[in-house]
């Protein structure tokens, strides 16, 4: 039976030696991978513009408000130092975004 049993092995893969500009990829994995690398930084929050800024690309396709959702709710389920206030606060980018998502930002 042993034979049928998996034998996966974990990779650790440290982000903090790697600036924001030498991560590379698609937009959604440097965001997702920015976010992983910045998420108990306690300066997240100035970070998150300039995160968030790559997604502008993804905004107009159909998924994007998906994308912007999932990153939004990582974040906030994440985050220990997020406040109420942080959350209605106009740091992010909102004018990144399309007009439609208004309500939503």
């Amino acid at each position: 039976m042993f034979r049928y049993i998996p034998d996966f092995k974990f990779e650790f893969y440290d982000l903090s030696r790697f600036t924001d500009e030498k991560i590379k990829g698609t937009v959604m994995a440097r965001v997702m991978l920015l976010l992983l690398k910045h998420i108990s930084d306690p300066d997240i929050v100035d970070k998150l513009p300039d995160i968030l800024a790559l997604m502008k690309e993804l905004m107009e396709k159909e998924t994007g408000l998906q994308y912007f959702e999932t990153v939004l709710r990582y974040l906030f389920s994440t985050m220990d130092n997020v406040s109420a206030e942080m959350k209605k606060s106009k740091k992010l980018p909102s004018r990144q975004f399309p007009k439609k998502w208004g309500d939503i930002l």
